[in-house]
């Protein structure tokens, strides 16, 4: 998962700052507002916070472009900062993270309206704690991964089985996240490697990295 996330990094900024341009006229096309700041994007999410102007989505995307675009490398990032390009650039708020520093996503939200972001979520939702046999499971699969880093077959395999052991419980969904990231870092012209033959969009990422994940995380009733 460590190494999914360091690899969407990277491309995600490469292709929100050599897309900029397109970035602003397919955002800014759907917005109300006939005028935008230079940077400024605009979401269709709709979710108006208390004394915030613009919807939290298009507040954690037009960041995440200005930082994207102001620094070009991302190696010049601190961590947080990191954190708010990738996640903002895919449309995520990470609301576990309260990390009162100038660069993090929280800072971007005032105290109102950030604890109301946060009880829209966390009313609707229990987040549980992964049981403790899962993670051991988990621990497992990352362990060989890590040995196996030019072949991950043997992860796979041992994800697999791992995955029939918990079939049909909702323990199962994890396992089937790791067996669908390990398949495409191990696929031909991987998204995740930036092997695609013309630039991955954002609508890529979505269908081929994140729905399945969303798929597995929630059912019919979320």
């Amino acid at each position: 998962m460590l190494k999914l996330k360091n690899i969407s990094y990277q491309n995600a900024v490469q292709q929100n700052v050599s897309a900029l341009h397109e970035v602003h006229k397919q955002y800014n096309t759907r917005s109300r507002q006939t005028e935008a700041k230079d940077d400024e994007v605009y979401e269709i999410d709709g979710l108006i916070l208390t004394d915030m102007e613009k919807s939290a989505g298009s507040v954690i995307k037009s960041e995440a472009i200005k930082k994207a675009k102001a620094v070009k490398t991302f190696a010049n990032l601190d961590q947080e900062e990191k954190n708010t390009v990738f996640l903002g650039l895919n449309s995520i708020c990470d609301l576990s993270n309260n990390d009162n520093s100038k660069h993090s996503q929280k800072a971007l939200f005032n105290k109102k309206a950030w604890k109301e972001l946060k009880n829209i979520v966390y009313v609707s939702r229990d987040m549980k704690k992964i049981p403790d046999h899962v993670e051991k499971d988990l621990i497992k699969i990352e362990k060989e991964q890590q040995i196996a880093i030019d072949d991950i077959k043997k992860a796979y395999q041992i994800c697999l089985e791992l995955q029939t052991k918990y079939a049909f419980s909702k323990e199962e969904a994890y396992f089937n996240i790791y067996s669908h990231i390990i398949r495409l870092l191990n696929k031909n012209h991987s998204i995740l490697k930036n092997e695609t033959a013309k630039p991955a969009t954002e609508q890529d990422y979505v269908g081929q990295v994140w729905r399945p994940i969303f798929s597995a995380i929630f059912d019919d009733k979320d």
